[in-house]
C-alpha cells in the first residue's frame, strides 16, 4: 500500500484560542470551517488542512520532567 496524499492533520491543544490566533492572525491561514459550539477549526494549507482541536488536559511536552 502506498499513500497518495493527506487530507488533513489534527493538532490538539489546551490553548485553543492562542493556537487558532497563531495560525489565523500570524500565519494568515484561511479558515475552512469548524463546528458550532466546539473548539474545532479547519485551516487551509495549500490544498490540505490543519484541524485544530481544543481539549482540556492535553499534556504539555516535558511537563513530567519538571517535577
Amino acid at each position: 500500500m502506498r499513500a497518495i496524499g493527506v487530507h488533513h492533520v489534527a493538532v490538539t491543544t489546551s490553548s485553543f484560542d492562542r493556537m487558532r490566533a497563531f495560525y489565523v492572525d500570524v500565519l494568515r491561514l484561511p479558515m475552512l470551517g469548524g463546528f458550532s459550539g466546539e473548539q474545532i477549526v479547519f485551516l487551509d494549507v495549500g490544498g490540505n488542512a490543519i484541524e485544530v482541536v481544543g481539549e482540556d488536559g492535553v499534556p504539555v511536552p516535558g511537563a513530567h520532567d519538571r517535577a
